[in-house]
């Protein structure tokens, strides 16, 4: 007997799940999610080397990882909506190399931090497939724990920094999604704080520097909705 009421039981759940599949899943009010992938460095007018702008190829890219909340107000139509959200995210790049071809080794081991309040857009694209946009201005961090000729060499700053982002995602269930997502995010800092063998530094970052650290992601997420 309980074998035949959790076969019903089952039966039922998976007819539920196909009628929902067919009709659709909704667009959700809130979103989570949590996403890892590539970031490109080192591209363009780019820069994440604190030594100036002929290092900046040094740096080509490295591991990101991203997490965010958005609630959406959803249309009487329920084909889209927009909403408010926030972003975090992180990304890790390193290089090793010497300064103007001299015998001066560096060493760059940067984490780049970024935290920003989002504008977020979202549109069904069929019953399964849902695209989103979101931008954002917000705070970014910049810490490198490297070194010069073997010896500790710390450079932080800290910025304004935007975002776009563009996402599609494909619904598994109707609380579950996986997507693929593009990320370019940008930085303007006015100074880089360096310390070495104990001297703190202040270097303005003029034309030498061009310190400039944007960087594109290109991600795969897992999106939980309720």
């Amino acid at each position: 007997m309980r074998l035949q009421s959790l076969f019903i039981v089952g039966i039922l759940m998976i007819s539920t799940i196909s009628v929902k599949a067919q009709k659709g899943f909704d667009v959700p009010h809130n979103l989570f999610s949590i996403k890892g992938g590539y970031a490109l460095t080192g591209f363009g007018k780019t820069n994440f080397s604190p030594w100036g702008k002929d290092y900046k190829s040094k740096l080509k890219g490295g591991p990101t990882f991203d997490a965010n909340y958005s609630h959406l107000w959803v249309g009487e139509s329920k084909q889209g909506g927009m909403g408010i959200g926030l972003l975090y995210s992180i990304v890790n790049t390193s290089a090793n190399y010497s300064l103007n071809n001299l015998p001066v080794a560096v060493e760059d081991k940067i984490v780049l931090h970024y935290i920003a309040p989002q504008y977020v857009v979202v549109r069904k694209l069929g019953n399964r497939l849902l695209s989103g946009m979101s931008y954002g201005v917000g705070y970014m961090y910049y810490h490198n724990n490297g070194e010069k000729d073997g010896k500790s060499c710390v450079t932080n700053s800290s910025g304004l920094g935007f975002n776009v982002d563009f996402n599609l995602n494909y619904y598994v269930t109707p609380c579950f999604s996986v997507g693929v997502d593009v990320d370019v995010t940008c930085g303007v800092f006015n100074k880089l704080h360096r310390t070495f063998e104990g001297t703190k530094k202040s270097i303005d970052l003029n034309d030498d520097y061009k310190f400039n650290p944007s960087r594109a992601d290109f991600m795969l997420g897992l999106h939980y909705y309720f």
